[in-house]
């Protein structure tokens, strides 16, 4: 499924030359994820995407809650703040 999302997004990204960037760093997220598990905030926030799109598909789009997603995300979060991979304004972009 991920695979899938990474090819999507390597096509699309040529069609897309203000968003090419950005895509091509999602397509290899997903990439990362479809291989092991999320090591920066970036692949924390798409793994949680992908685990919510995954479960509407598969429920009909019933209710779901993944639960306190600032709890999840804060490690993530905090460490890439620590290692300066992450600004705050970054963090919301994602």
């Amino acid at each position: 499924f991920l695979m899938r999302y990474h090819d999507e997004l390597q096509k699309e990204a040529k069609q897309h030359p203000d968003w090419k960037q950005d895509m091509i760093e999602t397509a290899e997220i997903c990439k990362a994820l479809a291989e092991r598990p999320a090591e920066t905030f970036h692949e924390a926030v798409q793994s949680m995407w992908i685990l919510f799109v995954v479960l509407h598909m598969e429920s009909n789009a019933s209710s779901f809650s993944p639960g306190r997603l600032d709890e999840i995300l804060y490690p993530y979060y905090r460490k890439d703040r620590e290692l300066g991979r992450l600004d705050a304004q970054r963090a919301l972009d994602i």
